[in-house]
């Protein structure tokens, strides 16, 4: 789906449509195998988290979800996300 000269084409704005189409086919895809892993995660190690970012995200307000999401008990979260899922060969991508 792409070539080694993706980024060349790109750049050179021939076939941009199809390049950044494939680009985020790409992205959902990796976020569709990740995406359980990672709410999973959060269910079993920060619950409390997870009631934030339920209600962050049926309030329809962008801003209060953006705002979670930046915080620094966020990001803690998602280290120690990456750490603990550093060993899992199916992981990797």
């Amino acid at each position: 789906m792409l070539g080694p000269k993706t980024a060349e084409k790109v750049t050179a704005g021939k076939s941009y449509a199809h390049e950044m189409r494939a680009h985020k086919i790409t992205i959902q895809a990796i976020w569709r195998l990740l995406l359980p892993q990672l709410l999973t995660y959060i269910e079993t190690e920060h619950g409390d988290l997870k009631k934030e970012l339920l209600q962050a995200a049926s309030s329809g307000s962008t801003d209060d979800l953006c705002s979670l999401l930046s915080c620094d008990e966020f990001a803690a979260m998602k280290d120690s996300f990456l750490v603990a899922n550093k060993i899992n060969s199916n992981f990797r991508y």
